[in-house]
Order: C-alpha cells, then structure tokens, then sequence
C-alpha cells in the first residue's frame, strides 16, 4: 500500500528558507558594513579636527619644557596631536607646522607663511616670533574605507584640517602691587614694559631692532616707554623700503628709522616695493668764496644710490671746513639754519636738493 503525504496550504517546500537566507544575506551585511563605514569615516573626520586642534593648542602655551619654547617644540605639538590621531590610524608625518603673521584682514600684510617649525627649532625660535604671530598646524590624514575589503571599488582619499591660534610668546605673572598697565609692569621699582610688533607687506623680513630690550624689562622687544629703538629693515634681493608707519618718520624710504616707545604696545610695519630705489641728488656749497671748503657729509650716499644722491627720509650729517681765521655763522637748507656750529644735519626731501654753510671772519 502507497502512502502519500497530505499538503496543507501555505506550506513551504524543504530548503526555500535557505534559498531566501542566501538571497538576504548579502543586503544585510552590505547595510552592516555601511553603518560600520560611516561610523568610522565619523570618528576619523572628528580626529583629525580635534588632533590639529590639540596640536595647535599644544604649541601656543607658554613655558620651556627642556626643548625650548613649546611654540617651537616640534616633537610635543605633534605627540600632543597624535595622542588623539592614533585611534584614527594617523602617523607623525601627517601632521605639518608653519608659522604666519596673524589672519588675513584684506590689505596683504597677513597669513604670510615664513618657517616651518623645524627651521625655527633649529634656530631656538630666537629673533623670529613678534607680537601677533600664529601658529598654523595641518593634518593630512589618507582615509582607507573598509568597504574596499569587500572588492567594491572605492578608493582611499586625504581628509584634511588646519588649525590657526595666536602664539602666547610674553606674559608675566606679576606680584601683588604690580602694575596694570598693557605690557606687563612690575612689582615696586619695575618699569612697565610694553611689547613692540615689527611687521612687514612686500618680499622680505621684519626689520631688525636695537635695543632688543629696555633695562629692566625681562622679554624681547620689550620696552620701557620713551625708549627710542632703532630699526633696520631687510627686503629681499630687487626690492627696497617703500614706506612705514608707526615710526618716527613714517614718510622715510631709507633702510633705517627710528620709534620712540609709547605707554602702551605698539607696532611698527615696514613695506617693501620691488625695484630700484628713487634717488635724489644733494648738492653742497659754501659763502663767500675763499673762506672755507664746501661740508662734508656722511653718509656719502644711500644704499643702492649713486655718490651724493639719498633717497628720501635718508638722514645726512654735515661737517663744516672753515679756513683759519673765518667761523660759521649760519646755514641753509639744514636742519637747524640759525646754529653756528660747524656741524649740521637734514632730512633728505623727495626733490633735489641744496645745502650751504656760511663764514664770516671770527676767531
């Protein structure tokens, strides 16, 4: 006797739940691997923001930690980055420190790169970070999907971000009784000093100072006010001063200028033009004929200027040559016209110009 077996409706036949599995399966583990992809493409996108942001954080702090400065402490700014880049997978060489002068307010005379952070630690960071100054770290972090293991063709790409912070260079921690005043001060018999910023627009450097410091004042570029600090610009091969301002003779082309320190932070700028510089010719005399010799001047020119041509702002100092028996009784075109010493000096105009130094019979 055959015995057959009774179907009841909706009944499935053996092995289609393990077709449908086999069908589903891969949706799933595509879905699986998509929240997994997007979770991690989050976490490194978030680490690389926040270890350029350590690093930089990092590096404006103030204090020597046996490297130098920390804002030139090249190893600690990048440890203090990777201590959160490591998870993501990221390497020391990801990571790239400069230096600028502070953000761009549209005029040109900001965000100019100038070292990198090696340069500057190879230096101890001496004469080169000013007032303002920032420091600037980028991540370069190649991100690798994991979604490629599974022979989807994606390829891996750079995620990047930069981090910008004002380097903290001077500060004091002042005593009860100190003073208040911007630059610092002191407790009793310290002088309030005050920072001085050199900046620059054009191809080359800030200018160089002298004094670097006031007596008394502990930081460089410090100064007690009325301090007069020299200053030397430093323009690049082809180019020459145009202006500056925040001197005492903003109207100078001359390499040199002066600014006589205020009660209060200060800055001075230089810039610098390409080009040869505009030369003005000084002519020198002497009246009445048969008393004496024309004066003498120093400098005998300026740079990059012929012999006897200034440019202008250019300061020249002028000695008189009496002969025996005569005296000088007074100038023309000089700073002082009514002085009767045999010295002299003027401020070179932007025109041609004459000097004359006049001698009368006297002892």
């Amino acid at each position: 006797m055959v015995r057959k077996r009774l179907r009841f409706s909706g009944e499935q036949p053996r092995g289609q739940g393990i077709v449908e599995f086999a069908i589903v399966l891969p949706v799933v583990l595509m879905v699986v691997f998509g929240i997994i992809e997007v979770g991690f493409l989050i976490f490194s996108y978030s680490s690389v923001n926040s270890a350029s942001r350590e690093a930089a954080r990092y590096g404006i702090a103030i204090g020597d930690v046996g490297a130098g400065q920390r804002y030139y402490d090249c190893t600690g700014i990048v440890t203090a980055g990777m201590r959160i880049g490591r998870f993501a997978g990221m390497d020391t060489s990801d990571f790239t420190i400069v230096y600028d002068n502070g953000p761009d307010e549209g005029d040109g005379s900001y965000m100019q790169k100038y070292s990198s952070c090696a340069d500057l630690a190879s230096h101890n960071g001496a004469d080169t970070i000013r007032f303002g100054d920032r420091i600037v770290v980028t991540v370069n972090h190649d991100y690798h999907p994991i979604v490629s293991i599974m022979g989807l063709n994606i390829n891996p790409f750079t995620m990047t971000s930069t981090s910008s912070r004002t380097i903290v260079k001077n500060a004091e921690v002042i005593p009860g009784g100190g003073s208040s005043s911007p630059g610092g001060g002191g407790g009793a018999g310290t002088p309030p000093c005050y920072a001085l910023a050199r900046s620059y627009i054009g191809n080359g450097s800030p200018p160089n100072v002298s004094p670097a410091q006031s007596t008394g004042c502990s930081n460089p570029y410090t100064y007690v006010e009325n301090e007069v600090v020299s200053l030397e610009a430093v323009p690049a091969g082809g180019y020459t001063v145009g202006s500056w301002s925040g001197t005492d003779n903003d109207a100078s082309t001359t390499l040199t200028n002066t600014v006589t320190m205020p009660a209060v932070d200060h800055e001075v700028k230089v810039t610098y033009v390409s080009g040869s510089p505009t030369c003005y010719s000084l002519s020198l005399s002497h009246t009445p004929n048969g008393t004496g010799s024309d004066p003498s001047r120093d400098p005998a020119n300026s740079t990059g200027c012929g012999a006897g041509t200034y440019v202008a702002g250019e300061t020249i100092n002028l000695t008189a040559s009496p002969n025996i028996g005569y005296t000088v009784s007074g100038w023309t075109g000089t700073a002082n016209n009514s002085s009767k010493d045999v010295t002299n000096s003027l401020t070179m105009p932007a025109a041609d110009h004459s000097a004359s130094v006049i001698y009368i019979i006297g002892p």
